[in-house]
């Protein structure tokens, strides 16, 4: 994302934008390459499905399965985008 759509985003989410590009350059990876490949590995994902409009979005999307995040990969992911609990609704 771009910082000009300031408006949209918070600074806290900004931040952690920042970090997870930081992360996925620094394993010469894409965020929607470092997106997809951790979806594929959440047990509770049975598959990714992903959209395309032009030929090299085919070809970074089928490049992500090419990267397997390890546990500290998943840990430091997880300290980005921390998870939030889960409150039923009834």
């Amino acid at each position: 994302l771009s910082h000009s759509r300031k408006n949209l985003v918070q600074d806290a989410d900004w931040d952690q934008l920042d970090r997870f590009s930081a992360f996925a350059e620094e394993r010469g990876l894409t965020e929607l390459q470092v997106a997809f490949s951790w979806l594929a590995a959440q047990p509770s994902v049975a598959s990714v499905i992903a959209g395309a409009t032009r030929p090299e979005q085919i070809r970074e999307n089928a490049e992500a399965a090419s990267w397997q995040p390890s546990a500290e990969d998943l840990a430091e992911l997880d300290d980005i985008f921390p998870q939030t609990p889960k409150v039923a609704l009834f």
